[in-house]
């Protein structure tokens, strides 16, 4: 029978109400499938080629609860808890060995079947599992991400099971004299060998022509400053890997829809730029209106904001002590703090991206190009100025950026933000002029729109 057919035959034979998740991956015929009524989980379907299930008395556990988070929802079309493993069959019965064991064995160098045995005993007992053991070997896939250092707890926390390379290159290095040209050349020469570089950074540094020594297949994005990151790196990657949408990779196939009148928000000050930063007076501005309104406020900030968060807590009333989260390599925790919010109001940065991944999000957008750089979400909005500099000179390699006004940030007040988040929904792409701001813009789901 087709698994699609099935799979689908499958949900419509559930009358319980609700709206269901999906993750389809025909390619790989590998199915899964949420029932959510309300928040609360009401059914779950999965379909494959092996038996490997979730643990049991996880998804018990779920049914359990009168609603589940972002973060659960992503884990059950995942397949496996936010902190476990993978569930996977065994190959060998005989020793509990899996695919994944015998996998890092063929990329340690095993070549034959005998060799994975003595690496790892699977097909060294009762041999019924070789033939499954010579699959795999005939099949090897091997997949690496290089990415910076300081990237790589991130990377970790989205990809468990990948390998995951450093790779510092001193040009793009904030404290260049730490990097070194040769370490990086080194770790570079180890992309011979591979089928297939995908180079994800548009960088006028690096060329086809430079990568040619290293790798004769190389896919390079296309730098269009007229689409969004997201939608560039779309075009490299669905043509390799099949269509996907990153929404729906986020969220679990349900992206969380912009609130009108938001009772609780984040406060997402922190940004590596110091000129994408918003004035501290205008956040504790801000955060004395809300507050007038009733709304919950509490402030995310990194190692270096907290002096900031501090001080923004004091003046809009709230204690520092319980309403500051302090962000760092625990990103399960801060998805969790996440959830008992319904809107982050952040500055273009890596804490507003990290935070859209989890909920509605508007940001305030200064000298950056939103349209290339807006966080993800259909639904989220932006707010910027679009004067005769925009986008800043700041963005051109080849030009020098001396602006000391940052007219492009502080010309946003408090008011335009409020009169943003009272703005009716609209579709992604769509752009409105705030009435009576003169070149104030408010742009919406930038990250959806295909060009």
């Amino acid at each position: 029978a087709d698994p699609a057919l099935e799979f689908a035959r499958l949900r419509d034979a559930c009358t319980v109400p609700g709206a269901w998740l999906v993750l389809q991956d025909c390619a790989h015929a590998l199915f899964r499938a949420a029932l959510i009524d309300d928040g609360k989980l009401r059914a779950v379907v999965f379909l494959g080629r092996t038996s490997a299930l979730p643990p049991r008395d996880w998804l018990i556990s779920l049914f359990a609860r009168d609603r589940i988070t972002v973060v659960e929802r992503r884990a059950l079309l995942a397949g496996r808890p936010v902190e476990g493993a993978v569930p996977e069959q065994a190959v060998c019965v005989c020793f509990g060995i899996g695919a994944r064991e015998i996998g890092a064995a063929i990329r340690a160098g095993c070549e034959t079947v005998d060799m994975v045995g003595a690496a790892t005993k699977a097909g060294t007992n009762c041999g019924s599992c070789r033939p499954e053991i010579r699959a795999l070997l005939a099949k090897k896939h091997e997949v690496v991400l290089y990415i910076a250092s300081g990237n790589f707890a991130l990377a970790r926390y989205h990809f468990p099971d990948l390998e995951l390379v450093a790779l510092d290159l001193p040009h793009l290095h904030r404290k260049s004299m730490e990097a070194n040209w040769n370490a990086a050349y080194r770790v570079l020469c180890g992309l011979r060998g591979f089928d297939l570089v995908l180079f994800m950074r548009v960088d006028g540094f690096f060329t086809p022509q430079d990568f040619s020594q290293w790798t004769d297949y190389a896919l390079f994005i296309d730098d269009r400053g007229d689409r969004h990151q997201a939608q560039l790196e779309h075009s490299m990657i669905a043509p390799v890997t099949g269509d996907y949408n990153i929404d729906h990779l986020f969220f679990g196939g349900e992206c969380p829809r912009f609130p009108r009148e938001p009772q609780s928000v984040v406060f997402a000050i922190g940004t590596g730029f110091p000129f994408k930063k918003w004035s501290p007076l205008s956040w504790a501005e801000l955060g004395q209106a809300l507050r007038r309104r009733g709304v919950r406020v509490e402030i995310l900030v990194g190692p270096a904001e907290i002096w900031e968060g501090g001080l923004i807590a004091r003046a809009i009333g709230v204690d520092e002590r319980t309403h500051i989260f302090v962000g760092g390599n625990d990103f399960h925790a801060l998805e969790q703090w996440l959830e008992g919010f319904e809107l982050v109001i952040a500055v273009d940065g890596g804490s507003a991206h990290l935070c859209s991944t989890v909920k509605p999000i508007l940001t305030v957008f200064g000298p950056s190009p939103p349209e290339r750089f807006a966080p993800i979400g259909f639904s989220n909005r932006v707010v910027t100025r679009e004067l005769s500099c925009s986008p800043c000179v700041g963005f051109d390699v080849r030009a020098l950026n001396a602006c000391m006004s940052r007219e492009c940030l502080y010309g946003l007040g408090v008011s335009e933000i409020l009169e943003t988040l009272a703005l009716p929904p609209a579709l992604p792409g769509q752009s409105h002029g705030l009435p009576g701001r003169g070149r104030v813009k408010v742009k919406f789901g930038l990250s959806a729109v295909r060009l």
